[in-house]
């Protein structure tokens, strides 16, 4: 391997490290920290004048935001994401007209080599 394969594995490593630290931390705001609240509230025989109803919304909500840190974080699904929105509003955006090569989901191919040393 040479150096330039090193760096885009390393910037790789970077992105999914990122993604997985904030994947990990969802589930211990949206989930354990709310539910571990009650818990110990009413083990120590606390009254909280609060409506609980909000613990369920988070835990149906998790798995709504789960996916986006890594739609966000990594690098490569980001610029996909944003190709395929880009490509719905201009659909959109032209009344409803059909779906034409040079307009709407084709994307050209690069033979361009990608600089991923600046991540």
């Amino acid at each position: 391997m040479d150096n330039y394969d090193l760096n885009i594995d390393e910037c790789v490593y970077t992105q999914l490290f990122h993604s997985l630290l904030v994947q990990s931390t969802l589930p211990l705001i949206l989930m354990y920290l709310p539910t571990g609240i009650v818990f110990i509230f009413t083990m120590l025989n606390i009254e909280l004048n609060i409506n609980f109803g909000f613990i369920g919304y988070t835990i149906a909500i998790y798995p709504a935001i789960d996916p986006f840190p890594t739609i966000f974080i990594i690098k490569k699904y980001r610029e996909r994401c944003s190709k395929i929105l880009r490509s719905i509003l201009i659909f959109v955006g032209n009344n409803n007209k059909p779906i034409s090569q040079n307009t709407v989901f084709v994307t050209p191919v690069s033979v361009n080599p990608v600089n991923y040393a600046s991540c």
